[in-house]
């Protein structure tokens, strides 16, 4: 008994360390987490910088070392098929705020960083898993649905401006200009990546297609900007055969598409008209049975 006060403050001195360790590892994984965020977004602090006068230069020069080398991290801590799908899904997002997959988990990594401590120190260990789990999910989620939207967008937008294409090759208006026309015509994202890259008709015709190729990878376009490459040695004659021959196998494929939902529509539709005789018919044969077993319970049924 007269151990037990000196043990009781040697133990509770012991958990203020314990708390006091812990508090402070956590301040530094924070604090590490929020230079993860401030260096994976190379814009920020630009204005800061400015105001430094002559230092400007040599700090932004200093600030993206440091965000190349984490971003070197990224990518030889991520195994190679994994980051070719990440960065595959991010061109196809159309890059949000320019950035690319690696930067994505950087800004990832700090935000869990700087939100897992103080619950770690609160006790909710499997709130603060939740938590992660969500952080790593949810943006690559958000991502996928823009691609998604915007190869949508693309491809309406591609089947359409094609056709117009048509119609100003048939107007007699030249191969450059029928694109011009084309790009002015474009509307939303797609219609600003298709007059960004026209400005490079210029250079080549196939150096300008394969900056949309690689930023969409939609068939549609694909077989266009083929067209187009091939316009540079055919005529527009040829080039319309093309046009047509691609803008055909388009409505066969769309009509295809539509006969098979049709058929599964209508074997949906078979299947749901299946499942309710069979419902009815159960909950009939259970009243029939019910009915038949009570008249034999009374001797009814029997006589």
């Amino acid at each position: 008994m007269v151990l037990r006060k000196p043990i009781q403050q040697l133990f509770l001195i012991y958990k203020e360390g314990y708390n006091m360790i812990g508090l402070g590892v956590s301040i530094v994984v924070m604090c590490f987490g929020l230079g993860v965020l401030y260096y994976a977004f190379p814009d920020v602090g630009v204005a800061w910088y400015k105001l430094q006068g002559g230092r400007s230069k040599a700090a932004q020069q200093n600030r993206k070392r440091v965000y190349k080398g984490l971003v070197r991290m990224m990518e030889a801590g991520i195994p190679y098929p994994l980051l070719h799908r990440l960065n595959h899904m991010v061109r196809m997002a159309g890059r949000p705020y320019g950035l690319e997959a690696p930067d994505w988990v950087l800004v990832e990594l700090g935000v869990i960083l700087v939100t897992w401590p103080p619950l770690m120190l609160r006790g909710s260990r499997f709130s603060g898993l939740l938590l992660s789990i969500a952080f790593m999910a949810l943006p690559w989620l958000l991502l996928r649905s823009k691609a998604k939207q915007r190869r949508l967008d693309a491809q309406t937008q591609i089947r359409a401006m094609k056709r117009m294409f048509r119609m100003k090759l048939l107007d007699g208006a030249h191969i450059p200009d029928a694109l011009q026309s084309v790009g002015d015509a474009a509307i939303g994202e797609f219609g600003d990546t298709f007059r960004k890259h026209l400005t490079r008709l210029d250079q080549s015709m196939k150096i300008a297609m394969q900056g949309l190729r690689d930023e969409y990878g939609i068939p549609e376009l694909d077989v266009f900007a083929l067209a187009l490459e091939l316009g540079e040695e055919k005529t527009s004659q040829e080039l319309l055969k093309e046009l047509n021959r691609q803008i055909d196998d388009e409505y066969k494929h769309i009509q295809n598409y539509l006969e098979a939902r049709m058929s599964r529509l209508k074997m949906a539709q078979g299947g749901a008209i299946f499942l309710l005789v069979l419902v009815v018919v159960g909950v009939m044969m259970t009243f029939a049975v019910a009915g038949t077993l009570h008249m034999i319970g009374k001797g009814g049924l029997l006589g």
